[in-house]
């Protein structure tokens, strides 16, 4: 028999793209799902749905405690043997969940990746996800990088017990980037595929596209978070290395933009520097090797 999995949608203010959204996940050619909705605006839809689908469970959220929130209320109503998140204003193939578990069991993984298609607001691209099989320290090297397995948890089918004694930071943005290495981690074999199953969705006025400076002080925080976790391990130094990489690339950003930035790029340009001396010293103790 095909394991449960659970699904976790964080339901906040999406109207306008839910139900095609609700409508891929329920249509999947994979039945065996639990579908939960956590939802902070008490929407009817997702009454609605919960109505004429016994498989989808609603948690009425009465605070709106953020996207951190209410995937871990979601992650206290799993009973499945595998977990998914999936945004509510994305949709995914119908085959999402099939071929995603199909991957796990062949390869014997833990975790399954896909690729992906990112639309909306003049962007249309597609990811560089690979069909590869990878132990945890080569999917940890990928991940630290950003390169071919990317931080996100929305293309990607999970091991429940990977989530035991694992939250989401409450009160973040960028809530992937300070778990997903936890989760990778624990995790012994992980596979991907070279398929576009996932379509996410950059919409003007979703959580993703606030203020310049705000959206880059709390990415940069994670990343400082990210390090931080790693600090006693072979990948401190990648992750301090990822870190300066992305300081660059906003203040090279910023540098050519209109933001007010003078505090901001400050305060960010000496965290630069003291990244670069640390990566510095970790190469000149290796030469020295």
């Amino acid at each position: 028999m095909e394991k449960l999995i659970s699904v976790i949608v964080p339901i906040y203010n999406v109207a306008q793209y839910l139900p095609k959204s609700l409508d891929s996940i329920i249509n999947q050619t994979y039945k065996n799902l639990q579908i939960i909705f956590s939802n902070d605006n008490s929407s009817s839809i997702c009454d609605e749905y919960a109505a004429k689908d016994n498989r989808i469970s609603v948690i009425h959220r009465k605070s709106r405690g953020g996207v951190s929130d209410a995937r871990n209320d979601g992650l206290r109503a799993v009973s499945g043997d595998y977990i998914g998140f999936i945004d509510p204003d994305d949709y995914i193939e119908p085959c999402f969940f099939q071929k995603l578990y199909e991957a796990i069991v062949r390869d014997h993984a833990d975790i399954a990746v896909c690729n992906y298609h990112i639309f909306g607001q003049g962007l249309n691209q597609t990811g560089k996800t690979p069909t590869v099989v990878l132990n945890s320290q080569q999917a940890m090297e990928l991940l630290i990088a950003d390169n071919e397995v990317t931080s996100y948890l929305w293309n990607k089918l999970f091991l429940a017990d990977l989530f035991m004694e694992s939250c989401f930071d409450s009160g973040y943005r960028y809530e992937d980037i300070r778990i997903i290495h936890k989760i990778f981690l624990k995790s012994a074999r992980i596979t991907a595929i070279n398929s576009v199953l996932y379509h996410y969705r950059i919409r003007k006025g979703s959580i993703t596209n606030s203020t310049v400076l705000n959206k880059s002080k709390e990415l940069i925080e994670a990343l400082e978070c990210r390090c931080s976790d790693l600090k006693n391990t072979e990948y401190y130094i990648p992750a301090c290395y990822a870190e300066m990489i992305q300081i660059r690339r906003i203040l090279s950003d910023i540098l050519i933009s209109h933001v007010n930035k003078d505090d901001f790029f400050e305060e960010e340009f000496d965290k630069l520097k003291s990244l670069y001396h640390i990566c510095q010293r970790h190469i000149k103790m290796i030469q020295k090797i």
